[in-house]
């Protein structure tokens, strides 16, 4: 009885707190009945036995399917992280400017190419987003469009590209949500009715939560739980681009960021399952590597964790502002032989 009591005046708290929006209402609403074990267990998940996930890993083993995973499209980066796989967050960060969201862009392709995404476009909009999408596709520069400088070559191009997209399942948001529940409803309803499997979200700090109003670093750990537990739960795989500090910048150097650069939360690092920084060093004025290499528009992904994997750093041409990669061969061009010098030297005895 007297716990009966306790649980309704903390309703009764929660309900007539004028300063509570209906979406934070609700997550209070929830807090409280689960607290109090009010609520239903029944969609909790039942332990499994030790033998089944064996024979459910050999399972997968022996199949020849890999709908686990999906490719980036950068075979060097593909080759060192082993593919983006359902169930796991991952993180990109970038000072601004180093090309976020022309590579998550790109990454979007690649994932609808095998299954449908969900793709929230909080930084720029719906129309900026779709602009910018065909201004990479089409390489026509994002001023022609803005001007409405399109000649009738272009258009040619621009309906080529039109068809393309209009066959692959990409489904966009620009709803800033201030609310992860609602976020979670949203993308709850597409995984359900349209069998998405990529979230993708450009950028993460755009997103909201009123569980911690004036605690940002509070808030911005509970978003990333939030993602990380979507992910897991749903078996999905969510990719969100992440502002840097300005402490790499700070420090001198080659600039290249760390995994303490990431902005507002340790937490980023503890949740995600493969953080990828995007580096240019081009961007810092450095236009040689330390071997005297040219760096005009070479793109290091950095990847700094690798939860089940390899870290490092694949090696990309960008044609930014369009948005393409291409893989980056340092030595390709430089060394050739004829064939007529490989078939001497095969046929010589070694001088040692």
């Amino acid at each position: 009885m007297e716990r009966n009591k306790l649980f309704r005046k903390k309703i009764v708290e929660v309900l007539e707190n004028p300063t509570f929006s209906d979406a934070y209402l609700h997550e209070k609403i929830t807090e409280v009945l689960t607290e109090n074990n009010y609520l239903s267990f029944q969609d909790m998940k039942e332990p499994s036995s030790l033998g089944q996930l064996v024979e459910s890993s050999l399972s997968f083993l022996r199949s020849e399917k890999r709908e686990f995973e999906f490719k980036s499209g950068i075979s060097s980066l593909d080759d060192l992280t082993g593919g983006f796989g359902m169930g796991e967050f991952i993180l990109v960060g970038a000072r601004p400017g180093m090309g976020k969201s022309k590579f998550l862009q790109y990454v979007m392709l690649e994932g609808a190419r095998k299954f449908p995404v969900l793709y929230f476009a909080l930084d720029a909009g719906k129309e900026i987003f779709i602009n910018s999408l065909i201004s990479s596709l089409t390489e026509i520069s994002y001023s022609e469009f803005k001007n409405k400088n399109i000649s009738s070559e272009q258009w040619k191009l621009i309906d080529r590209v039109k068809s393309e997209l209009d066959g692959l399942p990409i489904y966009i948001s620009d709803e800033a949500t201030k609310s992860m529940q609602t976020f979670k409803a949203i993308c709850t309803r597409y995984i359900d009715e349209k069998g998405v499997k990529a979230i993708m979200v450009d950028f993460l700090q755009l997103l909201g939560s009123n569980r911690y109003r004036h605690q940002r670093e509070l808030e911005m750990g509970y978003i990333s739980r939030e993602l990380k537990n979507l992910a897991r739960d749903k078996n999905v795989c969510i990719i969100a681009t992440s502002q840097l500090s300005r402490s790499c910048e700070s420090r001198g150097g080659d600039r290249r960021p760390m995994l303490s650069d990431l902005r507002e939360s340790g937490s980023f690092e503890q949740d995600a399952d493969k953080v990828l920084f995007l580096y240019r060093p081009e961007y810092y004025g450095f236009t040689e590597d330390e071997i005297g290499d040219s760096t005009s528009n070479i793109m290091e992904i950095l990847v700094a964790k690798n939860r089940n994997g390899y870290i490092g750093s694949a090696q990309v041409k960008h044609s930014l502002p369009y948005g393409g990669f291409m893989p980056f061969v340092p030595y390709e061009s430089k060394i050739k032989f004829s064939p007529e010098r490989l078939n001497e030297i095969e046929k010589n005895e070694p001088p040692f």
